[in-house]
């Protein structure tokens, strides 16, 4: 639990990081590229990368599901599912040669709209979490 707990939270840092550089430092967007792009601007820019944490993070959602039922788990596997789906078709709109909007892209920008994605996922599997230490379920 604490190496996912610790990926998950990185991660969630890293859209921050970009946040924070877009709106309070206003780089421009192909610069904010979080913590890591800093040393391995081409890593960040993978989409085969973020498929592979999207698929880590619903495998590891769904393995703490199925230890504890709150509401809050299934929620944040349910909208962990719809991510994944997001950059699956992220990588196969670049692997078929056209721009990776995904679905959300088509209102959003990417930057903004994978900070949302990844907070409307990161705030139930919080709340899952400290549900499980009030009701004294260890994980």
């Amino acid at each position: 639990m604490q190496v996912f707990l610790a990926v998950v939270i990185f991660h969630f840092v890293e859209h921050i990081a970009q946040m924070v550089q877009l709106y309070v430092l206003h780089w421009s967007r192909p610069d904010c590229l979080g913590i890591l792009g800093w040393w391995f601007p081409w890593l960040m820019r993978s989409e085969l990368l973020h498929l592979a944490y999207a698929v880590y993070m619903l495998g590891g959602l769904y393995h703490f599901r199925r230890q504890s039922y709150h509401k809050a788990w299934i929620t944040a596997t349910h909208l962990q599912s719809f991510h994944l789906i997001e950059h699956v078709l992220l990588l196969t709109q670049l692997l078929f040669g056209f721009e990776p909007t995904g679905i959300g892209g088509l209102w959003f920008k990417r930057i903004e709209l994978h900070f949302i994605y990844n907070l409307i996922v990161f705030v139930p599997m919080m709340i899952a979490l400290r549900l499980n230490k009030s009701y004294g379920v260890s994980l």
